[in-house]
């Protein structure tokens, strides 16, 4: 009974001294920023015009053309693309931001099918509410194919994302996603295209593992300070993660997938309730995004040990530049032209 004891108690002592240096090494230790971070935007024609009220292409070009980013990702919304219910989609916003990107040699990763990014997350047109289930199925499955036989051609697409951050459950007005419905949407790609799928994740409320162990490419997004309306912790928070946390979640993960690239990184505010960032003060902006947070996430992204960064917020940026305050355009430059 003794040794039995003797053995439980080192034992444990074992374990918790293991699991304090773990601690310790998360949020103690200091990284370098990644040497060689090749920086990208996300752009959302949707979000752009219809939440901010910009005039969507002036802005577009001008974080190609001032930014002078090199690597974009672009969003195909459903309700965009086919309005109505005949087979004839339009296209013709998207081969434009495409065309764009290419006369300028920027590479695009291209979002398609029933999850696009931008909140409410999932934007089904209007004429499919009146179809029953397997005929809703059968529109989507079309949408999807309808896409990469029309984008195939632009060469400048890089990477085809299905569905975005589609397995989670806890955010976006979504219908429930399961695994088998990705990977019969990823190999309907496949068959039409050779480039690589990319699937996304949260980079903090997810394992990544069911995405990463289906895709050739895994997003994950990266958030600092969100707003929070449950009622057992209602208002700002701060996740209290270090770099070294994805850098482990990164490590494991490469078993399984060829690479792992954020796609979002936060670079604007998360604005509370319902509110949009356009209706709310600046000053309740900065509780989420002032300058000094958007510098400690473009170095907080840097020690992540993830070498490519797609921003999130070049459309918030424009408009406060067209606000007046052109700070966090002019800084956004500053380091997306350091990548290039």
């Amino acid at each position: 009974m003794f040794w039995r004891k003797f053995v439980l108690t080192i034992l444990s002592i074992i374990v918790l001294a293991t699991l304090v240096a773990g601690l310790e090494h998360l949020y103690f230790t200091k990284f370098k920023p990644h040497p060689s971070v090749k920086w990208g935007v996300n752009f959302s024609q949707y979000y752009a015009q219809q939440k901010l009220g910009l005039g969507w292409k002036l802005a577009y070009l001008e974080i190609l053309d001032q930014l002078k980013a090199k690597r974009v990702r672009l969003m195909a919304y459903w309700d965009l693309v086919q309005p109505d219910n005949s087979d004839n989609y339009n296209f013709s916003d998207l081969d434009w931001q495409i065309e764009e990107a290419g006369q300028r040699n920027v590479s695009v990763i291209l979002v398609i099918g029933y999850r696009v990014p931008r909140y409410p997350e999932c934007f089904s047109p209007e004429w499919l509410k009146e179809y029953p289930v397997d005929s809703q199925r059968q529109a989507r499955i079309n949408m999807l194919k309808a896409e990469v036989e029309h984008f195939k051609k632009y060469g400048n697409i890089v990477a085809w994302q299905v569905e975005n951050e589609y397995l989670l459950k806890i955010f976006g007005k979504c219908p429930p996603g399961n695994r088998d419905t990705l990977k019969s949407e990823m190999a309907l790609v496949k068959s039409l295209d050779n480039r690589p799928v990319l699937l996304t994740t949260s980079g903090e409320l997810s394992s990544w593992l069911q995405e990463g162990t289906l895709a050739d490419i895994l997003g994950i997004s990266i958030y600092r300070t969100v707003w929070s309306g449950y009622w057992f912790y209602h208002g700002y928070r701060a996740y209290p993660l270090p770099p070294d946390f994805y850098r482990w979640k990164q490590y494991y993960i490469e078993k399984f997938v060829d690479k792992v690239i954020v796609t979002e990184m936060q670079a604007e505010p998360w604005a509370p309730g319902a509110n949009e960032l356009k209706d709310i003060s600046w000053q309740e902006q900065d509780k989420s995004m002032s300058l000094d947070k958007f510098n400690e996430a473009l170095s907080f992204a840097s020690k992540t040990g993830i070498d490519e960064i797609y921003l999130w917020g070049a459309e918030w940026w424009w408009w406060r530049k067209a606000q007046g305050d052109d700070r966090f355009w002019e800084r956004a430059k500053e380091i997306i032209q350091a990548g290039n």
